[in-house]
């Protein structure tokens, strides 16, 4: 009896090693095709169960670099290299993995210019990072083996050489352009990159409020995607230690980006919004609830749409908390 129960095991752990890339489909797309210069790029990462069974996979987060290779070729056909540092993620232990159950799907945003560019100064803008006018391609494949690193240093621990299937999952291919905007296109590329160079709050307050205070005014109904990156910033502010509101209420902001991928920045801290909520130290609950309410607010949106998952994820990661004896 024992036999057949080890290897029944053997079978089952087989068996939930190789099935997981076959269910996955993991797609890249973007809101256009065709960006201006130093216009946000967010990448929406999405990988859904295809199949008919729930299904374990590595829940994808850009900073983990071990979880994924992806690869961006710029307009001279050449690999672009990716900055940006790792995630905080422990490799000590065993992962459980993240459940998808059929038809769901898990989501990331990659607010691209934030990870790769090349360094250059301009005659305009000075010095910084920027992607240059061209044609891009963009590809990711994802190690859904959210055991594969534990594996990985385990072998290595043990002086072991053993091959490790990482269970990879590769998305399409996304094409895109940029290119250089006409003379109006241009003034709100200035002035947005003006209002990105000046940073610190505590000693260029005025400054920071007269610049994104004349930018909206100028810019609010632009379908230029400028706007989002200055919106984020603009909820930041709202924010403690500034508690400032320049132009916008946040519920204002949600409600001008709700149907753009830039929402998936916009979409943490939600319970901070609500009161009863704000004042609530347990450690997944609270979450929970001011996701499904903004969720609730905004149906059949994209800021919806990541909150949704955000709920799963975190009563996902409730049961396991719960799980091991802790307390909220």
């Amino acid at each position: 009896m024992k036999r057949v129960i080890f290897f029944l095991s053997i079978a089952i752990s087989t068996y939930s090693q190789t099935y997981n890339p076959n269910l996955l489909s993991c797609t890249l797309s973007v809101e256009k095709d065709t960006f201006l210069l130093d216009e946000p790029i967010y990448v929406e990462f999405k990988e859904t169960n295809i199949g008919q069974t729930d299904v374990m996979t590595n829940r994808f987060f850009f900073d983990i670099k071990e979880s994924y290779y992806a690869t961006l070729i710029g307009p001279d056909g050449k690999e672009i290299k990716r900055g940006g540092g790792h995630g905080d993620r422990p490799y000590d232990r065993p992962e459980e993995g993240y459940l998808l159950k059929p038809d769901e799907s898990q989501y990331y945003v990659i607010y691209l210019n934030n990870y790769y560019g090349i360094s250059k100064t301009r005659p305009k803008e000075g010095k910084g990072k920027y992607l240059p006018i061209g044609f891009y391609q963009y590809q990711i494949t994802h190690y859904t083996n959210a055991n594969y690193m534990y594996e990985k240093l385990q072998s290595e621990y043990h002086k072991q050489n053993i091959t490790i299937d990482k269970m990879p999952v590769v998305s399409n291919e996304l094409t895109f352009y940029i290119v250089g905007p006409n003379a109006e296109q241009d003034k709100e590329r200035l002035a947005y990159l003006q209002c990105r160079k000046t940073h610190s709050w505590q000693t260029n307050k005025e400054e920071i409020i007269r610049l994104y205070r004349e930018y909206f005014t100028n810019y609010k109904n632009s379908p230029l995607f400028y706007k989002y990156v200055l919106m984020l910033g603009l909820d930041i502010l709202l924010s403690p230690p500034a508690n400032t509101q320049i132009y916008y209420t946040k519920e204002e902001i949600l409600n001008k980006v709700k149907n753009s991928y830039s929402s998936f920045e916009f979409s943490e801290g939600c319970n901070k919004m609500y009161d009863d909520l704000k004042n609530d130290d347990r450690r997944f609950t609270p979450k929970i609830e001011g996701y499904k309410r903004i969720a609730n607010k905004y149906p059949d949106t994209q800021i919806s749409k990541y909150l949704l998952m955000k709920v799963s994820e975190n009563e996902q990661f409730k049961k396991k908390w719960l799980k091991s004896g802790k307390t909220e």
